[in-house]
């Protein structure tokens, strides 16, 4: 027999099952029993003690784990365990883990990484990356990014958390993705990929969409490229004026949410101002030489 009040809990338990505090505190008691084997030992008393002690050390990690578990998501793991990596501005970066796996970072990218015995955790904080993934069947390879946790054990795969969204996109092998519904009291459910598919999940979520793509052998900003798929107009531009001194605005507002796919090399200014100009009926003008104004023609 279940009740909802019993059933609420299990549901928190289970998405607290694989945090590192969960964990630690499994190393922490079995660290305490191997300590306190001599005190068991001693009667009674030493025995009712020890017990008296554990009970407090479980009372404030449960306190800990129920709190934990009714915040919006905190940080992975603590302080104490990670570390981060930042990629600059306009550059992107590689960064090579302590089990062989490789993490290629695009331009302004954020992660956090922390190893257990249990698994490997890398908190994309934003940005973009590719993970190529050692492959250890003990210990599997979790990213979290945004509302979503992508668990793999061998494989590459890569994921983009900016303007509100994450997008998974699997190169190869196999992994399962998390949804973890930030905010609400509703179990995870998992989209598993297979190599070729990209999922794209909103802030809140829902799964916005999920199709097969092609996928290339590198990053398109490991080629110079910039790859834009079904991605609105503001949000484009501001990728696409990171990599030149020339920025490109848009004067009507409502082009803003208009979608746009393409390719594009990373500062061809002349390109995809071109291409902006034909697709959405603009007309150029340069003001200055880092600026460029696309803007409805005068009918």
């Amino acid at each position: 027999m279940s009740d909802p009040e019993t059933d609420h809990i299990w549901r928190q338990l289970d998405r607290l099952r694989d945090r590192p505090v969960v964990q630690d505190a499994r190393d922490y008691a079995d660290a305490w029993a191997k300590e306190n084997a001599e005190v068991r030992r001693q009667g009674r008393w030493g025995f009712l003690f020890a017990n008296l002690q554990r009970a407090a050390v479980g009372a404030v990690i449960a306190i800990g784990l129920i709190a934990a578990g009714t915040t919006l998501m905190p940080s992975m793991f603590s302080s104490e365990q990670r570390v981060a990596y930042d990629s600059p501005p306009t550059q992107g970066r590689d960064v090579r883990l302590d089990d062989g796996s490789v993490v290629q970072m695009n331009a302004a990218s954020r992660a956090e990484v922390a190893f257990t015995k249990e698994n490997r955790l890398i908190d994309l904080q934003h940005g973009e990356a590719r993970f190529e993934v050692a492959k250890d069947a003990n210990r599997p390879f979790r990213v979290k990014a945004g509302a979503v946790e992508v668990v793999a054990i061998g494989t590459v795969f890569d994921v983009d958390s900016r303007h509100g969204r994450t997008n998974i996109t699997l190169i190869e092998g196999r992994v399962d993705v998390r949804i973890l519904y930030p905010g609400v009291d509703t179990p995870p459910t998992v989209e598993r990929l297979v190599p070729g598919q990209k999922i794209i999940v909103a802030a809140d979520g829902r799964v916005l969409n999920k199709r097969e793509v092609r996928v290339a052998t590198a990053p398109a900003w490991r080629r110079g490229m910039i790859d834009l798929d079904d991605v609105p107009l503001n949000e484009a531009l501001a990728e696409l004026n990171r990599y030149s001194d020339t920025k490109i605005v848009i004067q009507d507002k409502s082009l803003a949410i208009k979608p746009i796919s393409g390719s594009f090399r990373m500062g061809d200014t002349v390109t995809v101002v071109a291409a902006l100009e034909q697709f959405f009926g603009l007309k150029a003008r340069q003001p200055s030489p880092q600026l460029i104004v696309l803007e409805k023609p005068p009918e």
